[in-house]
């Protein structure tokens, strides 16, 4: 069997369907193999990412027909259901690098800071800053409802003090619900930038804004109201495309 490129969430193996075309991967050898060498339950062909909520197309390849699962990352417990929300494992060492950074600052200032998780899905950043430190304020939004299900869910299951806030980004920024955040994280690659002002109006002075995108040419298009202070590559999207972490630092404070 050729080169097989899949993630493991839970007791669910997920495979990359562009793979499977270009190794020429029979489906039934590719979870035959993998039923019989890691500790799963299921086998799924993830194809189109597509949709408002950007869930992905799956297609059944063997083992028992369940999309709904438990994940342990760095302590935490996360319920998913990879049909209905997305999840991505291998942020893990993102996700720490950035509690790493959010200690880092308050450090700095000598207190608990603000978070603001914009995009937070079923809560893999909010659920770790938060439990990490009970007393750390943690806001986190997000619209698919399905996914802000499994969110409070995961909320109450680490026993954390995330805040949950049922709805688009926009709406919620715009009733001032939160304000003065001292860090901001938009882990949305595909279309960040396009809320970014909605995440300074959200910002204090002085805060910091965790911008996710692909590529780095919306670096171009940042406006004055914030410096950059760290470009990184967080992981390969495609050939000669990765997905960056842009640093932004709000002027002012």
């Amino acid at each position: 069997m050729g080169r097989l490129s899949f993630d493991v969430v839970g007791k669910i193996a997920l495979v990359d369907e562009k793979a499977m075309e270009v190794h020429s991967l029979r489906q039934e050898d590719v979870a035959s193999a993998l039923l019989s060498t890691l500790p799963i339950k299921s086998v799924y062909m993830v194809g189109k990412v597509t949709g408002e909520f950007r869930t992905p197309h799956l297609t059944w390849l063997g083992g028992e027909r369940i999309t709904r699962t438990v994940h342990k990352e760095s302590g935490c417990t996360f319920v998913v259901d990879v049909k209905d929300a997305y999840f991505n494992p291998r942020l893990s060492t993102e996700r720490m690098r950035v509690m790493e950074r959010v200690d880092r600052l308050e450090k700095k200032l000598g207190r608990s800071v603000k978070v603001l998780d914009m995009f937070a899905g079923v809560g893999p950043f909010s659920v770790l800053l938060s439990k990490a430190r009970m007393e750390r304020e943690v806001h986190a939004i997000e619209k698919n409802p399905k996914a802000a299900e499994l969110l409070r869910e995961n909320v109450k299951l680490n026993k954390c003090n995330v805040v949950v806030h049922e709805g688009d980004c926009r709406q919620v920024v715009d009733e001032g619900v939160v304000r003065d955040a001292d860090v901001v994280i938009m882990n949305l690659p595909h279309s960040a930038v396009e809320f970014l002002p909605y995440a300074l109006t959200s910002a204090r002075g002085g805060g910091v804004i965790l911008m996710y995108t692909i590529g780095t040419d919306v670096v171009k298009t940042i406006p004055d109201v914030v410096k950059v202070s760290e470009v990184r590559e967080v992981k390969t999207y495609a050939p000669n495309i990765s997905i960056m972490c842009v640093e932004l630092e709000v002027v002012g404070g």
